[in-house]
């Protein structure tokens, strides 16, 4: 199962990621959330003059958690409250007890995250590995699923080319100089520029 190695590293983490935190807007929620495969955990935001929309739920990609969405939140929330969670078995804060096997495990969890919100319907949004988790909920559990968004989903419309597999190495070694980490990660962002140096906008 997932978990820290040490309890120095544990708690270098948990700093790193609430201070990456603080650059969203101030949750008007945080809570865990029990399940059959652990504690997930859960922000809500909202905006007061957005009250009544159909919420969204966002999903995120393969190790990450609610941080990552730091860029997209303000435009979001201008339309309707959105919930985030950190993903079981990935970096966050959310905690696994038991494993997870199956894609019908995946499910399982999510969907016992769906039925411990008051919404009658979500809208799920779901990026790369967070796609493929919110498709995997919508075939084998729809019923409180308004809308669902996925962005650049792995695995859901076909498998991962080798070439991109091969350029990510690269893109993700500390060892590697900058430059070519760079021109990598903008090969794997369809031609964006990156800058390491800055966070995004």
């Amino acid at each position: 199962m997932s978990g820290f190695v040490t309890n120095e590293g544990k708690q270098e983490y948990i700093n790193s990621y609430h201070e990456a935190m603080s650059y969203l807007p101030q949750p008007v929620e945080s809570k865990m959330l029990n399940t059959v495969f652990g504690k997930v955990k859960l922000y809500k935001f909202q905006e007061e003059e957005t009250p009544d929309k159909t919420p969204l739920l966002l999903l995120p990609g393969k190790g990450s958690a609610t941080p990552m969405w730091e860029a997209n939140l303000n435009d979001f929330l201008k339309h309707r409250p959105v919930y985030t969670i950190d993903l079981i078995g990935e970096p966050g804060l959310s905690i696994e007890t038991k494993r997870i096997k199956t894609n019908m495990d995946q499910a399982i969890w999510l969907k016992q995250v769906l039925e411990q919100l008051p919404e009658e319907e979500i809208n799920l949004l779901g990026l790369s590995f967070g796609g493929w988790s919110a498709a995997n909920l919508a075939i084998k559990h729809p019923e409180k699923i308004q809308t669902l968004i996925l962005v650049e989903p792995v695995y859901v419309f076909g498998p991962i080319p080798l070439k991109m597999i091969l350029v990510s190495i690269p893109a993700s070694v500390p060892a590697v100089p900058k430059s070519i980490r760079e021109r990598m990660l903008s090969y794997i962002s369809g031609g964006a520029k990156i800058d390491e140096s800055e966070p995004a906008d």
